[in-house]
């Protein structure tokens, strides 16, 4: 073994036993928060729940100022939603619907983009220094930016008020750094055989949240407009900050350093866990890493594309949904990928291997995306939302088989990372999907659609490399616990054979000694 590997397994070794001692000194609180049946899951329900909403009616808000705008430089809008390309309603319908999911996409970036380089530092940081000030720093930025969305739908301000809440949001992280960290808790407190289940189970119950707030939210915005929903998201986060701050109610799981340091030697140190994570080439786990943030990468790219891209297509024409319907379309789409969730995570396992229950989700996504492209009928588009149920399936699979491949004190920035990579394609689906769709909404709407169906399956190529690498990798592994087996078997044969010869040879020195003695008295 070369002296640059020694030490590489002596800093993973001594990586492992800092994490054991961490896990030592707070036996007590995690081992409380183990027995508790509820711990960080209302925190990331609501979070969702809040984001989810807004992510929906942000877009319906933006197209409302859009359409007033339009009226208000003397076009007249026409709320009948016409088909006919002739009809100047039409074509203002389509140029508003253009403008809209540029500004959505605007929006989008900002807050994710700044997410991006905020998420890693902070989970990294939280391996060390504990996971409730980053949880909690997360849902006060969701806060505000409801908050700035509250008082610009209120006060009628301009839209460009809106990027100051979505940086906002995203310099805390957003809800792509709530998601890594709640499942670094859960981590934390859970064994590595039920490790999957358990991610299974709050991300299901947590789509399920978001699912039963989007059912009254189209009624809600119908009837008493943009600012009481909004209201409602600030006084529901407010009590999840409440839950976080108590002591009692969120219980600590890492042990935060004791030393003083300055906050720049802590990031100092969260940076220097960034840049471990794939130096440690032991069994190829860089490689595989890397396999698996690039099929989380697509898989993020489709998810979250289709989810913000469905609400602007089926509001234009042909299909002009009222908000009503939208709202309904979107609960029936989050409460079926719920139970597929819950139930496709609880029985895929035992039935198959966790690369089969990848294919399974990649036949999810092609099916999803065709019907939504193809038909423009409102019973299709529910069926097509009924076949995309093993979507978010996919990314909580990844996300455990990346937990199961890092050590105990990794969790956090592993997650972050993997997350940020999946984040960078929340950046660019926003600019992809919405450009395409601005471009081809004219002639064909659902060509965006069609595109991220063929681009579904890219994800299967990868998905046999990381197949035939993890069996190669455990033969490898058996073949040198084998070889280490038999080479000390061998010593302690050598040492066996060494002893008889030695045994030998004095026995043989002692029946020369007697032959001598006797021919000597013979001679006498």
């Amino acid at each position: 073994m070369s002296r640059f590997q020694s030490e590489k397994d002596h800093l993973l070794t001594s990586r492992d036993d800092e994490g054991d001692q961490v896990d030592s000194e707070w036996t007590g609180s995690r081992l409380r928060a183990s027995k508790r049946w509820i711990t960080v899951e209302p925190v990331l329900m609501v979070a969702f729940a809040a984001v989810g909403v807004h992510l929906m009616i942000s877009v319906e808000y933006l197209q409302s100022l859009v359409a007033r705008d339009r009226a208000a430089n003397g076009s007249h809008l026409n709320q009948s939603c016409t088909s006919n390309a002739s009809d100047p309603a039409y074509q203002l319908q389509q140029e508003i619907q253009s403008e809209t999911s540029l500004w959505a996409m605007y929006l989008q970036l900002c807050a994710f983009g700044l997410a991006a380089l905020t998420t890693p530092v902070i989970s990294a940081w939280s391996d060390n220094y504990g996971r409730k000030v980053p949880i909690f720093v997360c849902c006060a930025g969701i806060l505000a930016n409801c908050a700035v969305y509250l008082a610009a739908t209120s006060l009628d301000l301009p839209r460009y008020v809106l990027f100051v809440g979505e940086a906002l949001q995203g310099l805390t992280g957003n809800m792509v750094l709530i998601s890594p960290l709640s499942l670094a808790y859960i981590a934390d407190i859970t064994r590595e055989k039920q490790r999957t289940l358990r991610f299974v189970v709050i991300t299901g119950t947590t789509v399920l949240g978001v699912a039963c707030a989007q059912f009254g939210v189209g009624y809600a915005v119908d009837s008493f407009g943009f600012a009481p929903v909004y209201a409602a998201l600030c006084v529901a986060l407010g009590v999840v900050l409440l839950y976080i701050a108590v002591p009692t109610c969120l219980l600590e799981t890492r042990q935060a350093d004791r030393n003083k340091e300055t906050t720049a030697e802590q990031f100092g140190h969260a940076f220097g866990g960034i840049a471990s994570l794939f130096s440690v080439k032991e069994d190829k786990r860089h490689i595989r890493l890397i396999l698996l943030s690039a099929i989380n990468f697509t898989g993020n790219f489709l998810f979250q594309g289709a989810s913000a891209l469905a609400i602007l297509y089926v509001m234009a024409a042909p299909i002009c949904w009222s908000a009503v319907t939208v709202g309904t379309y979107t609960a029936v789409s989050l409460t079926s990928m719920c139970f597929g969730t819950l139930v496709g995570g609880a029985t895929l396992p035992r039935c198959f291997k966790e690369g089969f229950v990848l294919y399974i989700c990649c036949a999810s996504y092609l099916s999803y995306n065709l019907i939504t492209g193809l038909v423009t009928s409102t019973e299709l588009l529910f069926v097509g939302a009924v076949t995309g149920c093993l979507r978010y399936l996919q990314l909580i699979v990844l996300t455990a088989i990346v937990s199961k491949t890092v050590t105990a004190g990794e969790q956090g920035v592993a997650l972050g990372i993997v997350t940020v990579l999946g984040l960078i394609s929340l950046f660019v689906a926003p600019l992809v999907c919405n450009a395409t769709f601005a471009a081809t909404v004219e002639f064909f709407p659902g060509l965006t659609f069609v595109a991220m169906a063929g681009a579904s399956v890219l994800p299967v190529p990868l998905i046999m490399i990381l197949q035939c690498m993890t069996p190669t990798l455990r033969k490898k592994s058996i073949g040198q616990d084998s070889d280490k087996k038999s080479s000390s078997y061998g010593g302690i044969d050598e040492s066996i054979s060494a002893l008889t010869q030695a045994t030998e040879d004095d026995n043989s020195i002692t029946a020369e000694a007697i032959d001598a003695e006797e021919a000597g008295q013979s001679t006498i």
